[in-house]
């Protein structure tokens, strides 16, 4: 399982908020200042992220955003905004703050999918033994891939299966 990084999300998100129209830092940040001020965070971060800040300052002339960027800067003392501590993150402004806070959920997502997973493994495995429900019973009942379907009830591996079908497992094996 591939982990998020922050700048791989910051990247997916402005990808999402422009709506795939732009992907290069000058166009996010003509963008920004014309038509969707959505933009600016996220952009700011990216850049500060991938060592590119002041290049994306030399794109900023909207006043506006160009203040705020640079109370950013002086708060992340130009490094990441990762880095600062619970009563610094406390100053940023809602809206990065925000941002802090979705990444966070994002970046736990995967892990608390993989431990409903593995929960409902257990869980399935348990109920097939006490039903005496063999793995071709589930994945003709349900009609599941044989082989992913046994890699996961056999091998244990999660990674086979959807959250969803590991789902469809557990509530067929509840009511057999």
């Amino acid at each position: 399982m591939s982990r998020l990084t922050f700048v791989g999300w910051l990247k997916l998100e402005l990808v999402r908020m422009s709506g795939g129209r732009a992907t290069s830092l000058h166009k996010l940040a003509i963008q920004a200042q014309e038509d969707n001020p959505r933009l600016a965070e996220p952009l700011l971060l990216f850049a500060m992220e991938t060592g590119a800040a002041a290049r994306l300052m030399s794109y900023i002339s909207d006043r506006q955003i160009e203040g705020e960027y640079r109370e950013i800067l002086e708060l992340c003392r130009n490094g990441s905004i990762l880095e600062l501590e619970e009563d610094e993150e406390s100053n940023l402004p809602w809206s990065y703050q925000k941002l802090l806070s979705n990444w966070r959920s994002a970046e736990g997502k995967a892990q608390r999918i993989e431990n409903s997973k593995r929960l409902r493994l257990e869980r399935s495995l348990q109920l097939m033994k006490e039903k005496h429900v063999t793995n071709a019973q589930v994945y003709q009942a349900l009609r599941l891939n044989p082989g992913n379907t046994n890699a996961y009830l056999k091998h244990r591996d999660t990674s086979k299966l959807s959250l969803e079908n590991t789902t469809r497992i557990m509530k067929y094996l509840y009511e057999v």
